[in-house]
């Protein structure tokens, strides 16, 4: 999978944080999804407002919190308490699906020579 691409907009917001940030990267399901978004339109990340815990914190009482585990050289997997921040996928333009590209020119080949084409269509 390639680098996320983020918008300078929410990399903006993200570098005013003194939090932690994780990246969420999707797999593209299909070939025709966009590989910065996995065809969803909008790119992730996940900003941690608390932790890190060695155990699944309890008791949250916030209901917009989301838990995100993570792995730590020291104490292996830790857990992080915070909320996903996305913005409109910068490559995809938020439609999800790989951006257009030019029809190959065989495409228009005809049966006729196009002078007999263009004739056809003259006033």
């Amino acid at each position: 999978m390639t680098e996320t691409i983020y918008p300078p907009s929410l990399i903006a917001q993200l570098r005013a944080l003194s939090l932690p940030v994780f990246s969420m990267e999707i797999a593209p399901p299909s070939p025709d999804d966009c590989a910065n978004c996995g065809g969803i339109g909008h790119v992730f990340v996940f900003v941690a407002e608390r932790g890190p815990f060695r155990d699944v914190p309890g008791g949250l009482s916030r209901t917009d919190s989301i838990l995100k585990s993570a792995t730590d050289e020291m104490y292996g997997w830790v857990w992080y308490v915070g909320r996903n921040v996305g913005a409109e996928c910068s490559v995809c333009k938020g439609m999800g699906s790989t951006p257009a590209r030019p029809a190959p020119l065989h495409q228009f080949n005809t049966v006729q020579p196009v002078h007999q084409l263009a004739e056809r269509f003259q006033k």
